[in-house]
């Protein structure tokens, strides 16, 4: 069972027949979703990507191998660079670059550092590990 698909503005979200993709998810315009990619309740990711519960995440650029924290947002025309990282809470505002091995966080969000080895490569495998959480629970709901 999947989510909600819906096209704008002429393009209709393109997702793979093997991607987890929750039944309370919604998928809008032009968004392509690969295989073996998992969106869960009310997230929505790329290739690498992690974010957290509650994330909001609206007409930003979240680029392949980010983290984006619990409850963090990241607002209109935001930029978040691969390998970078949203603190939990944190709130990118509109138009900010969280630029490739920073770490930012507040409100609003500012550089804080950048994150360590054991951080960078947590992002890795917590996307691994939610492909692979995602492959079961879509065979669980047939």
């Amino acid at each position: 069972m999947a989510g909600l698909i819906i096209p704008f503005e002429g393009e209709t979200p393109k997702i793979s027949p093997d991607a987890f993709f929750a039944p309370t998810a919604a998928i809008i315009g032009d968004v392509e979703i690969g295989s073996g990619t998992s969106i869960w309740f009310g997230c929505v990711l790329g290739a690498g990507v992690v974010i957290g519960h509650a994330a909001l995440i609206h007409a930003c650029t979240i680029t392949d191998g980010t983290f984006i924290g619990m409850r963090a947002t990241v607002m209109d025309h935001a930029i978040v660079e691969t390998g970078a990282m949203a603190a939990g809470c944190a709130v990118v505002t509109p138009g900010k670059l969280v630029k490739s091995g920073q770490l930012w966080a507040g409100t609003p969000a500012r550089y804080a550092r950048d994150p360590t080895g054991a951080e960078r490569a947590n992002i890795g495998y917590l996307a691994e590990h939610y492909r692979e959480l995602g492959a079961s629970c879509r065979s669980a709901l047939g």
